[in-house]
């Protein structure tokens, strides 16, 4: 997932991740990796648009020092 990020070089949501992947894992899956590697500091938050009831959180790679 980092890599995906890294390689588009902006902002992703974990929807539009899994969608590279074509479905393979499932949606459910990406989300919780996702917000996994967010509790890690390994990705950070940095936007928010409303979709279809929700919320798509979008995320980059954190910057190391």
């Amino acid at each position: 997932m980092i890599e995906a990020l890294r390689w588009v070089g902006g902002p992703l949501s974990a929807r539009e991740v899994w969608l590279m992947g074509v479905g393979e894992p499932e949606y459910g899956t990406v989300a919780y990796h996702v917000k996994s590697l967010v509790d890690l500091g390994l990705l950070t938050h940095v936007a928010s648009s409303p979709a279809r009831g929700s919320v798509e959180k979008f995320h980059v790679p954190t910057r190391v020092a």
